[in-house]
């Protein structure tokens, strides 16, 4: 039994501070995001600054992360569904993990308004050190989703009004300004299975201004998998309307380059390139995702994708197909069976089939249209089937700044990973609230710190059936 609560230290009041704007920006249909101006984007990178896990070293020397991290409070579990031997050590591992921080029903964004109507009250809360503290909260979160901020707050009274249109007038309408927004995950869930749990490759994100018209993509992160997320340093070329990637931002290792590499390799269309220190290449197309991987003596695996951004089949060095196998679509569509086969290699298999069981979920944001999703409930791997069961939370989230709960603020549905059963045995986790903030900067005339509700565990033990 392990609690965590003495290890997670400072978690509720980390900041990030001087994020630089975006002066632009670019697009991409699958692994990127779009916001209409600078001042949007500079919000969103700052929320990612909060939000992401943002790497601490390199990648290549860390361990797979399975389990609580101590430092964010996140958890973390990862799980090898599939390991087929390759031609000269080119193998290929199916790896899927869980993170907690991601196991959310929608995506948040930042969204442009032209007028934004205030109506916001102070709330009281006392903390755990029994201070008395107060937020602004607008009514209609008060109205209709009271269970985001108890979840928070734990227990809050509702004050004074602080400021609306009938006692203020027009003093209590903001005009060209931000809002957070949670739209689908359908466009943003890049090799995603279910809510929270996504297959472990890397991609690259890519970010666009939609008021810098015929810009070129600009590459903005590069999402190391499980391992964490790097920036991406690009330079403009403002007669071309493109960007140039000159490297990884405040990456010091030299194990890792990141390149353009707008060419065809093996038939196959490729816009960035991944190299390693052992001599791994790993090609991405322009929606971000990989394509294909090749080692020192050119063995290949390739990826190809539904609807951009989901695997429909990969092909190992050896030359056998692992194929993904969906039902539904749009929304709807869930990842039901992986399958295997091919030809016969040492230690290899032939045949496999890797199933997965899920529920559906549906959930209305504070602002945003219905969302639709999957939650995995049970995986099946070599005839051992692991069970998953979660608690579901209402999840505070603010992109656009002026406080946790303030007119700015919307909610996303959260699946927390309570526990894990197989082979007789269960390990169960307990979460607990907190806020995390980040600060931005200058560049855009208006100063706003951005802050997300996080869910961090304090509490790991495992239990005998």
């Amino acid at each position: 039994m392990r609690d965590l609560r003495a290890v997670i230290h400072g978690i509720t009041t980390a900041v990030l501070c001087g994020m630089a704007v975006f002066s632009c920006s670019t697009i991409s249909k699958a692994a990127g995001e779009t916001y209409q101006t600078a001042v949007e984007a500079a919000y969103g990178d700052t929320f990612r600054g909060v939000y992401e896990n943002y790497l601490a070293g390199s990648p290549l020397e860390a361990e797979n992360p399975d389990g609580v991290d101590t430092a964010s409070g996140r958890l973390v579990l990862s799980r090898t569904d599939l390991s087929l031997e390759g031609t000269g050590g080119m193998d290929l591992e199916l790896n899927r993990y869980y993170d907690s921080n991601e196991a959310n029903l929608g995506h948040a964004t930042v969204e442009y308004l032209d007028k934004l109507e205030i109506d916001t009250v102070w709330v009281k809360y006392r903390t755990q050190d029994k201070k008395e503290h107060k937020i602004l909260v607008n009514r209609a979160l008060l109205s209709k989703h009271k269970k985001a901020l108890k979840d928070l707050l734990v227990s809050y009274e509702v004050g004074e009004a602080h400021r609306n249109v009938e006692q203020d007038g027009e003093d209590a309408i903001e005009t060209k300004t931000q809002r957070t927004k949670i739209v689908s995950r359908e466009g943003h869930d890049v090799y995603g299975i279910a809510s929270g749990w996504r297959y472990d490759l890397p991609w690259i994100e890519t970010v666009t201004l939609a008021e810098e018209e015929g810009w070129g993509k600009n590459p903005a992160y590069l999402h190391y998998g499980s391992a964490g997320v790097i920036g991406i340093e690009t330079s403009a070329d403002a007669a071309a309307k493109t960007y140039a990637i000159q490297g990884l931002s405040g990456y010091s290792y030299e194990d890792l380059k990141l390149e353009d590499f707008k060419q065809t390799v093996d038939g196959i269309s490729c816009t960035y390139l991944l190299r390693d220190k052992t001599g791994l290449r790993t090609y991405f197309n322009e929606d971000g995702v990989v394509v294909l991987q090749k080692d020192a003596h050119d063995n290949a695996i390739t990826y190809t994708y539904t609807d951009a951004i989901h695997l429909a089949a990969i092909t190992d060095s050896v030359g056998r197909k692992i194929v993904f196998h969906y039902e539904g679509d749009g929304d709807d569509k869930v990842l039901k069976t992986v399958t295997v086969q091919g030809k016969e290699a040492a230690g290899g298999v032939t045949k496999k089939t890797i199933t997965y069981e899920t529920e559906e979920k549906t959930y209305t944001p504070h602002h945003g249209d219905v969302l639709n999703g999957f939650v995995l409930t049970a995986a099946t791997v070599d005839g051992s089937r692991e069970t998953y069961t979660y608690r579901t939370v209402e999840r505070l989230m603010n992109t656009s700044g002026a406080g946790i709960a303030s007119q700015r603020v919307s909610t996303n549905q959260s699946y927390l990973l309570t526990k894990c059963k197989a082979n007789g045995s269960e390990t169960n986790y307990e979460y607990r609230a907190c806020s995390l903030r980040g600060e931005k900067e200058g560049g855009t005339g208006q100063k706003r710190d951005v802050v997300t509700e996080q869910f961090y565990v304090t509490r790991e033990y495992e239990k005998d059936n």
